[in-house]
């Protein structure tokens, strides 16, 4: 079988749990010799454009897209070169130039190589433009069934990350990543949390989506010296973001510190925190009093090689998000033998068996009393916890069993073959298909961009701007068909259609 994943973050590029993935499941595939290969970013460290590994069994495709020299904000990479992909970097969501760019070597692998299975996850949609390509019957003959793989949707990020929920960025980027799911042919997911959740969220039907585990690769356990169970630090893996539930967990903290005079705490990630008016660094400053800092070590981002060297330093590792998937944090805290401090709001409920394997508060308002039932565990009983978590987790994430799963769920999906990323969705409110038809008679153009743009209609003179431009691509998909300012959804449809209409 001949798989094909799509990943902008797959290593050595700069990601997180999406990456990990990725990567894991690249090497679970071509170890047990499926050939795969992935399209993902071109990235300092890893510029060729094409390189195999696994004996020929892993083949990694560079695409160009920004520019990691660039000191302020994203820049273009210099191998951008036709107009399509600049638009689209300069848009209001530039990863779509990334999708657009991976939508034209999809096509060619899929014939070339003769794929089977394609998979990408939601966040950014970076299968957008190929699923777009493909419902209005462009692209190869080919049709391999379209997986999306449920890990972040950007609305959820969002919401308890307390961002604008209105801006054009983070419009656009639901949006697309909507169309991706009711297009796929399939939806996977690694947790029972995020499946039912999602399900609800975009109205799909009930257990729709299909759930396999993360699988995980790294050694059991490592050497820890007695005296850490009695006396190592609290660790912390992960960005320092809201949803992340950082800034509940450091008042538990401080909260805790003031009582305890022999607890301290490390956190390794990135600070993004800051909000426009502080900075990160302000926000944590401003929440651990000056004559507890000492006792709270901030090392920022690391490389994944210095994680386990904070972990084997650890009694108790926590991960106390507002919200989550099935995070690798999690995964890798207990595989190393460390017991973990967890909330319910994510797959770590369905990691961590409270009170054997860590302990889970139901909410993030619920750590402090979650955390006092972890401190007051015996050394031993911590330890032998430890050993729990990491034979639970093994068992859990085994890639053996993992490889089985997957394989025997993309059998189903290829016998099955491709059905709904034929077609465009007609369960999306904001999608009017009618303003696609006749699109497959224009051909296989280069651009879909010559037929199609994705444009956030955030005020109504963007549209009024149509009238006056005969350059503009003959369809446009409005990504953001909410009431702007005083005009209502069907106005704004029909500013466009009459356009549309006009220029026939």
């Amino acid at each position: 079988m001949k798989h094909l994943l799509i990943c902008r973050e797959f290593p050595p590029a700069r990601g997180g749990g999406i990456g990990t993935y990725a990567w894991n499941a690249s090497r679970l595939f071509a170890d047990h010799g499926e050939t795969v290969h992935v399209v993902t970013q071109s990235c300092e460290g890893a510029e060729n454009s094409r390189e195999e590994t696994c004996n020929g069994k892993l083949i990694v495709h560079r695409v160009p897209f920004d520019d990691w020299t660039a000191f302020l904000g994203p820049k273009p990479h210099p191998g951008l070169l036709t107009k399509t992909e600049l638009k689209l970097f300069r848009s209001s969501f530039y990863p779509q130039c990334f999708s657009w760019s991976a939508a034209i070597l999809i096509e060619k692998l899929i014939q070339q190589e003769g794929i089977d299975f394609i998979e990408a996850q939601e966040y950014e949609a970076p299968l957008y433009y190929f699923q777009l390509r493909r419902a209005v019957g462009l692209g190869p003959t080919r049709q391999p069934p379209c997986i999306v793989h449920l890990h972040s949707p950007t609305q959820l990020i969002a919401r308890h990350n307390e961002w604008q929920l209105d801006s054009s960025s983070l419009i656009a980027a639901a949006r697309l990543e909507e169309f991706s799911i009711h297009t796929a042919d399939k939806l996977l997911c690694p947790s029972q949390y995020l499946a039912r959740q999602s399900e609800q969220h975009f109205r799909l039907a009930a257990n729709s989506v299909e759930v396999i585990h993360y699988p995980h690769f790294e050694c059991d356990g490592m050497d820890r010296a007695d005296e850490v169970w009695s006396k190592g630090t609290i660790c912390y893996v992960g960005r320092l973001e809201r949803r992340k539930g950082i800034l509940e967990w450091i008042k538990t903290a401080v909260s805790v510190a003031e009582e305890n005079p022999t607890v301290c705490f490390e956190f390794i990630g990135e600070n993004v925190l800051g909000n426009g008016q502080k900075s990160g660094r302000a926000i944590v400053a401003d929440m651990i009093p000056k004559r507890l800092r000492r006792r709270f070590r901030f090392h920022g981002a690391c490389s994944r090689a210095a994680i386990p060297g904070h972990l084997a330093r650890a009694r108790i590792a926590v991960v106390p998000s507002r919200w989550e998937n099935f995070p690798y944090t999690c995964i890798e805290a207990m595989r190393s033998g460390t017991p973990v401090l967890a909330t319910a709001t994510g797959g770590m409920a369905e990691m961590i068996e409270n009170n054997q394997t860590g302990w889970l508060a139901e909410t993030t308002n619920q750590l402090t009393e979650a955390f006092s039932r972890a401190l007051n565990c015996s050394p031993t009983r911590l330890k032998e916890m430890g050993s729990n978590a990491q034979a639970s987790i093994r068992d859990l994430c085994n890639p053996d069993s993992i490889f089985e799963q997957q394989m025997d769920f993309r059998k189903r999906m290829i016998a099955r073959g491709a059905d709904r990323s034929l077609r465009l969705p007609k369960d999306l409110d904001w999608l009017d298909p009618a303003l696609f038809k006749q699109t497959s008679s224009h051909g296989d153009s280069e651009s879909i961009c010559d037929i199609t743009q994705v444009m956030t209609a955030s005020d109504d003179s963007r549209i009024r701007s149509l009238d006056h431009n005969r350059n503009s691509p003959l369809r446009v998909a409005m990504d953001n068909p909410i009431r702007t300012g005083t005009i209502a959804l069907n106005k704004l449809r029909g500013k466009v259609q009459r356009y549309v209409e006009n220029i026939k």
